[in-house]
């Protein structure tokens, strides 16, 4: 059961001690916050499933600028440039396996072939390159949405 859609509870990863309760409740409150800043915001937030996440936007201004960077047009406030996203990000997620992402997107291999190539059109190079950064900006841009995304809204 999810907790009404006004409450939104956060929690940090497990650990001992004193130390331990300021360090979880330290992750817990960056959760929150990264929640309440996010394209969805979630009932129950785990720090761990948002980790990467909160240390990529400390600095929300350079976050933007890196996430518009990396994903060049692909940023784009369009339900085409998100499907984009999401599509390069399973695919990668899958190590680049069409079928994999297909499955997990509910769509066809093909569409998946080509959203990706419409992507690199889009950004001007390989899925391939720069991948770590690229997954770092598709995973902003999951999380943040409009905060750190360009152009107009749909």
């Amino acid at each position: 059961m999810s907790p009404p859609e006004a409450i939104h509870i956060a929690a940090g990863t497990v650990a001992k001690g004193l130390a331990g309760f300021r360090q979880s409740h330290l992750e817990a409150a960056r959760a929150a916050a990264l929640t309440r800043a996010s394209r969805h915001p979630a009932g129950f937030t785990r720090y761990h499933d948002v980790e990467l996440a909160v240390l990529l936007a400390q600095d929300i201004d350079r976050a933007q600028t890196f996430v518009a960077r990396e994903l060049g047009d692909a940023a784009a406030r369009t339900q085409t440039a998100g499907e984009l996203r999401d599509t390069v990000a399973a695919y990668l997620a899958h190590d680049r396996s069409l079928m994999r992402a297909a499955t997990e997107l509910h769509v066809a291999r093909n569409t998946v072939a080509y959203r990706v190539k419409k992507f690199e059109e889009l950004t001007g190079r390989s899925v391939a390159e720069r991948r770590l950064e690229l997954e770092a900006a598709l995973r902003l841009a999951n999380v943040l949405g409009d905060r750190v995304t360009t152009g107009e809204d749909p």
